[in-house]
């Protein structure tokens, strides 16, 4: 296995999923930038 889940989930792809999805993805974010209409761009 090479896949980044496995040091901390094994094969249990559901619960990394679940960990993404709850815990790092900023669902505030995405919805600001839907509510806008457009993506996030990085200043520079």
């Amino acid at each position: 296995w090479e896949h980044a889940y496995y040091l901390d989930h094994q094969n249990a792809r559901p619960s990394y999923l679940d960990a993404v999805v709850d815990g790092h993805l900023n669902w505030d974010f995405a919805a600001d930038n839907l509510a806008r209409g457009s993506a996030w761009v990085y200043p520079g």
